[in-house]
């Protein structure tokens, strides 16, 4: 005999078996969720979210005058569709002249004056039967009759009695009514219009009709049966018999069109889309340095609900409020006078700074251009040029130099300039000193033995000739 022990499932199968379900649970059951369902014009739903699950229901009413069409209830399924279809919001068409072919109490005004409180009662006998006029003749669609509680049998009738008068079915009835209480009939043959509506008892037996109220609901010119089933994302649509009107949910918009209508029983137009609402980037008409709108939390996108905060950078401060702002659905920020103001003090320090150093800047090129003017008037004064008169060398004249005017040799006389650099004293001897070097040149002799009327003229010294020579010369040019 063995015995077999089991053990316990290992922690890695548990893990994997949770998040299969996890995952199957996402995929077969939130994945399928509902979005809000379609609503009549005039009508309504309870309960209203903006997600609903498999199973969730809702019931729809109508306003004050208006009747429901259809059925009350309807449920959102697992494929994220909702059962059934969108009842209508109607209103009765106007009745009137009520008839009966039987009326010992003289009821039969009670079936059209509004109140289930007041009804008709018949004889007790066989046939009875009860007929109400249109105000217009109309193709009818519904019958409503308020009845009151116990056993009901009759049928219903539409007559045109335009020639030749004719008669066709529209609905049948019968039922043990615990209470008493509304019940609608769709009319079957509802092609044709009809001038008044006859109700009559089919019990095999002597009986009593009964009835309370009567509504009518007839066909308009432009009418559809049926809503319109579409899928909007982020949207709903709001149906009348004539047309649908696009309502996005909270926080989206219609992008461009927004209403199907009627044609011929059925529905046309084009197609119906919801956009997100953003806000702008910029809070307020303006925008500002010095700080930002941060946003709030773990939003992406500046949606509608998205909250911003206005947070300064450092020498800024806050001025006004409020501090926090609210996208709006209307793509708008809510309103706020905040703003990051610049630090006055702050301000004044820097402004001090950048005077004294611009100041600074301009007191050093002040220096550097005054110690670069004095550098160059020194350098132009180093550069002198010293005139030495010298008699003419070995006692005679160049021998370029004729005598022209006269005189002998002896009265001719030669002048050398010489260009020194850097002396800092004029020569003390009329012998060239050997160093610094010295570039020798030759001038015209002076000439004092010209013309007669050369003893009104004064006389110029050798040095002004020898200027003037020097500064024609290439070796002057060179010098400046």
């Amino acid at each position: 005999m063995s015995l077999k022990y089991f053990s316990a499932p290992r922690i890695p199968l548990v893990i994997h078996l949770a998040r299969w379900i996890f995952f199957n649970y996402l995929f077969f059951y939130a994945s399928a969720a509902c979005q809000p369902p379609d609503s009549p014009e005039g009508g309504s739903y309870k309960p209203e979210q903006t997600r609903y699950l498999p199973g969730d229901k809702v019931a729809y009413s109508c306003k004050d005058r208006l009747t429901r069409i259809g059925k009350e209830i309807r449920i959102c399924q697992t494929t994220g569709k909702w059962t059934g279809s969108i009842p209508f919001c109607d209103s009765p068409a106007k009745i009137r002249n009520p008839g009966a072919s039987s009326d010992p109490n003289g009821q039969v005004a009670n079936v059209v004056d509004g109140s289930p409180s007041t009804c008709y009662r018949s004889r007790n006998n066989t046939g009875n039967n009860i007929k109400v006029y249109l105000d217009q003749p109309a193709a009818v669609n519904v019958i409503r009759i308020y009845l009151p509680k116990g056993k009901v049998k009759f049928k219903v009738n539409i007559v045109q009695k335009k020639y030749p008068v004719t008669s066709a079915p529209c609905t049948s009835y019968e039922r043990d009514l615990e209470e008493n209480q509304w019940t609608t009939l769709e009319c079957q043959n509802n092609e044709g219009p009809a001038d008044y509506i006859y109700i009559e008892d089919s019990s095999s037996k002597s009986n009593i009709l009964a009835v309370c109220e009567i509504e009518v609901y007839v066909k308009d010119d432009v009418w559809c049966k049926n809503s319109p089933e579409l899928f909007i994302p982020n949207g709903r649509l709001e149906v009348s018999r004539d047309k649908a009107t696009l309502r996005c949910l909270e926080g989206f918009k219609a992008r461009d069109n927004t209403r199907l209508v009627c044609e011929k029983n059925s529905w046309a137009g084009p197609n119906l889309q919801c956009e997100e609402i953003l806000c702008d980037a910029n809070v307020g008409n303006e925008t500002f340095v010095g700080g930002e709108w941060q946003i709030e939390g773990n939003a992406r996108k500046l949606s509608v609900g998205t909250k911003r905060k206005l947070v300064c950078r450092s020498n800024y401060y806050i001025e006004g409020k409020p501090q926090l702002v609210t996208c709006f659905k209307n793509g708008t920020w809510s309103r706020t006078s905040a703003i990051c103001v610049e630090n006055k003090s702050d301000k004044l320090d820097r402004l001090r700074i950048i005077a004294v150093a611009v100041g600074a800047v301009v007191i050093l090129v002040v220096i550097i251009l005054l110690g670069l003017t004095i550098y160059l008037i020194q350098k132009k004064r180093a550069r002198e040029v010293v005139v030495i008169y010298k008699p003419g060398e070995d006692g005679y004249a160049p021998s370029s130099v004729t005598n022209t005017t006269g005189c002998s040799d002896s009265e001719y006389s030669t002048v050398y300039y010489d260009a020194m650099h850097n002396a800092p004293y004029p020569p003390t001897s009329s012998r060239p000193r050997p160093s610094p070097n010295l570039e020798r040149g030759y001038s015209k002799p002076v000439d004092d033995c010209g013309s007669p009327t050369s003893t009104l003229v004064p006389k110029k010294l050798p040095t002004d000739l020898a200027f003037g020579s020097l500064k024609s010369s290439a070796l002057y040019s060179s010098m400046k």
